[in-house]
């Protein structure tokens, strides 16, 4: 299975907290188990853009402020090289957008079980952030 995981933060940032350890503990075991992870998240200072931890491929760009700006063209950079079958949205701090990756509701499309929520879909959420011109971060 090719799971990619969105998290602020990963493992390494030492900022992290158990949150991360969390995320690294569940996803290090599917990888172990023979399934292809991906995890996009913010950079820190002194951090490679990429590198594979305990079989986890981690994805940095941005830093703490400006990653949600970041997520939209990562995603689509990776999508553009493979499928996923599974994407897990870590809402810890700020929520992307409500959806479930596992039934497929509002992900591309609107989802009759999430008639409360009037926004967009993931892909739409991730299609409409803009990077900063002058990144600060």
């Amino acid at each position: 299975m090719r799971i990619l995981v969105i998290n602020w933060q990963d493992i390494k940032n030492p900022l992290g907290g158990g949150a991360e350890v969390h995320m690294h503990e569940i996803f290090s075991r599917l990888a172990s188990k023979g399934h292809e992870v991906d995890m996009i998240v913010s950079q820190f200072p002194g951090s490679p853009n990429e590198e594979v931890i305990d079989g986890i491929n981690v994805h940095r760009r941005g830093g703490r402020n400006l990653f949600n700006f970041y997520v939209r063209g990562m995603y689509r950079r990776l999508r553009a090289s493979k499928e996923f079958d599974v994407v897990v949205d870590d809402i810890n701090k700020i929520p992307f957008i409500p959806y479930s990756a596992q039934a497929g509701d509002n992900v591309s499309s609107k989802s009759d079980k999430l008639s409360w929520y009037t926004g967009p879909t993931l892909l739409e959420a991730l299609d409409a952030l803009q990077v900063p011109n002058k990144p600060v971060d």
